[in-house]
């Protein structure tokens, strides 16, 4: 049988004892299938000549659902000081994908615009600014995209359903079968 035998908490702060150079106790609560609910507690220990050494996990007493692990660790030392960088995701700023959409969003934005401009004061002079239909850039194209986008994803999808059904006689098993 599997149990979650405690849930991991950042805010949970160890307790300390300088018993062999240093050890650290933390408590996670809140694991499932038990009527009080089950408690993990690891204990980090000094060895100073051991990156990370697990012993066993054990329960304290036969059905307290409280489990205890030594783990022996430079890490735990007094004299070592082991720096660990912890970075939050959320605050490491825009990622690639969003650069590249506001880039985008803004080009499209500065080519209708200048577009705009342009198509009123040169090609549609008699018109002018007030002309929003006779100066949209490129309108032919922009007006015939839709039903072109709409009739590619129809090609895809066509040629992708000829891939599943490869030899024409099933009806999309052929991802799910092995060849002989």
């Amino acid at each position: 049988d599997c149990f979650n035998i405690g849930i991991y908490d950042s805010t949970i702060q160890p307790d300390y004892g300088t018993t062999l150079g240093g050890a650290y106790t933390f408590q996670y609560n809140g694991g499932n299938d038990c009527q009080s609910g089950r408690t993990w507690k690891p204990t980090f220990i000094c060895d100073a000549s051991v990156e990370h050494q697990m012993g066993h996990v054990t329960e304290t007493s036969f059905g307290s659902c409280q489990y205890e692990v030594t783990i022996y660790t430079k890490y735990a030392c007094d004299e070592v000081s082991a720096h660990c960088e912890i970075t939050d995701s959320s605050s490491s700023g825009l990622s690639g994908g969003w650069v590249f959409i506001i880039i985008l969003i803004c080009g499209l934005f500065t080519y209708f615009v200048v577009g705009y401009i342009v198509m009123a004061l040169t090609v549609n002079k008699e018109g002018g600014f007030g002309d929003v239909n006779g100066n949209i850039p490129n309108k032919e194209l922009w007006i015939n995209c839709i039903p072109l986008v709409i009739a590619g994803c129809g090609v895809t999808k066509e040629y992708i359903m000829a891939l599943i059904n490869k030899d024409g006689t099933d009806k999309g098993e052929a991802l799910t079968e092995s060849e002989p």
